[in-house]
């Protein structure tokens, strides 16, 4: 499938040579990106945290679950809710990288950028030192460790299913 290009008017288009045929609005090239990277990774953590192993590979190798509040199963909307949050970064990342290289809508890119990095921030550096990020925060959720007994199958226990 070929890369759709961008309209622009910066500078470095107008030196670049003829426009390329087939220029479609940027609100459709932030569309494609969004269904081909953020889309599938929405889905694929949401899919495993709400599934009965309540883990993505990574978590369930770490002896790691997604629960409730009080320790429960979450539900599928909360995790739904969780995954949604924590990929907003990235994906207001995507928006603003794409305009800086672009070199369109440059306030929008720096915005978009600067705050796709204070979100990430606010996911990560609860968890890093034993809270809840923002997204577990948003969704009512947390992560936490399940003993060995509820780790049948973590690598190497011989009783990968």
């Amino acid at each position: 499938m070929p890369i759709p290009a961008i309209a622009c008017t910066s500078p470095r288009s107008r030196t670049a040579g003829p426009a390329l045929p087939g220029v479609v609005p940027l609100i459709l090239a932030d569309l494609a990106i969004t269904l081909i990277t953020v889309v599938p990774y929405v889905v694929y953590l949401s899919v495993t945290e709400s599934s009965p192993r309540r883990a993505t590979l990574g978590k369930r190798w770490s002896g790691l679950v997604v629960a409730d509040v009080d320790g429960g199963a979450a539900r599928a909307g909360q995790v739904w809710l969780r995954n949604v949050v924590k990929a907003l970064p990235w994906q207001l990342a995507h928006l603003g990288v794409s305009r800086a290289i672009l070199e369109v809508q440059t306030p929008l890119a720096m915005t978009l950028t600067v705050l796709s990095l204070v979100l990430a921030g606010a996911c990560m550096a609860p968890a890093l030192v034993g809270g809840r990020g923002l997204h577990d925060r948003v969704a009512g959720t947390r992560v936490e460790r399940v003993g060995p007994a509820d780790r049948a199958d973590a690598p190497g226990t011989g009783t990968d299913r």
